[in-house]
C-alpha cells in the first residue's frame, strides 16, 4: 500500500457574515468550478498560531471534514 498525502487545496467560500463577525461558510467552489454545498458548520476553537488560521468542521455529502481560513484564503486538506 502507498502512503497518502495530504495537500492544501484552496478553494473559494461563500459565507454568511454575522452582525457579531461571526462567519458561516455555506458552499465551497474548488477551481475547477466543482460546488460543494455545506450541510452544517461549527467553528472549532482557536489555537494561538502565528499564522493566524481559522478552522471550521464542516458537513459536505455526508461527511466531514475541516474548512480553513488563513488571512482572506480559504482552504481544504485534500489527498495529492
Amino acid at each position: 500500500m502507498g502512503t497518502v498525502t495530504y495537500g492544501k487545496t484552496y478553494v473559494s467560500v461563500q459565507a454568511i457574515h454575522g452582525a457579531d463577525g461571526d462567519i458561516t461558510p455555506i458552499q465551497i467552489r474548488t477551481a475547477n468550478g466543482t460546488v460543494y454545498h455545506i450541510r452544517s458548520a461549527r467553528e472549532l476553537d482557536a489555537v494561538p498560531s502565528e499564522r493566524n488560521v481559522r478552522t471550521w468542521k464542516v458537513r459536505i455529502n455526508g461527511k466531514y471534514t475541516e474548512l480553513y481560513c488563513e488571512g482572506d484564503r480559504w482552504f481544504v486538506q485534500m489527498r495529492s
